[in-house]
């Protein structure tokens, strides 16, 4: 028996601590992304907000401007279209994080398994280590004893 420790599956572990690494760059990136998509939503909707409270007042204002309101509308209708098309791919980029983190937290779990097995693996060796070690120092504590006994008997 060698008197160092080698974990039999060191390879697996390390590719495990690898693709926890990934999914956690994935996880962070996923996340980013639906930040920023929500970020974009929050601004488009202000715009929106805004839009609505000064179209009926530039309306009453400039009734002889019909191009200004009319571009004013157009405008507004773009922004309504940009942000049902940001929100679905705000929802889309939520689920994606959400996807992202389960499958980190799924691959932080594989790895600390196998961190287990290896810590269990290493105890049980050091354990049968010592355990011949002890039966080694019998066997020559016993040879000592009895070579000095039968020294002392002849």
């Amino acid at each position: 028996m060698s008197k160092t420790f080698r974990f039999r599956l060191k390879r697996l572990l390390d590719l495990r601590r690898l693709e926890e690494r990934e999914a956690e760059g994935l996880a962070i990136a996923a996340a980013r992304r639906a930040a920023d998509l929500e970020e974009t939503c929050a601004v488009l909707m202000t715009e929106r907000e805004r839009l609505s409270r000064d179209l009926p007042n530039a309306a009453a204002r400039n009734v002889d401007r019909q191009d200004e309101i009319r571009l004013l509308i157009e405008h507004s209708v773009r922004l309504d279209e940009s942000l049902r098309r940001l929100s679905a791919e705000r929802d889309l980029a939520r689920t994606a994080a959400a996807m992202a983190e389960a499958e980190r937290a799924r691959r932080r779990s594989a790895r600390r398994a196998l961190e287990e097995l290896e810590t269990r693996s290493s105890d049980q060796w050091n354990e049968e280590l010592r355990r011949l070690e002890t039966i080694e120092i019998d066997e020559i504590a016993a040879t000592r004893f009895f070579a000095r006994r039968d020294a002392a008997e002849e």
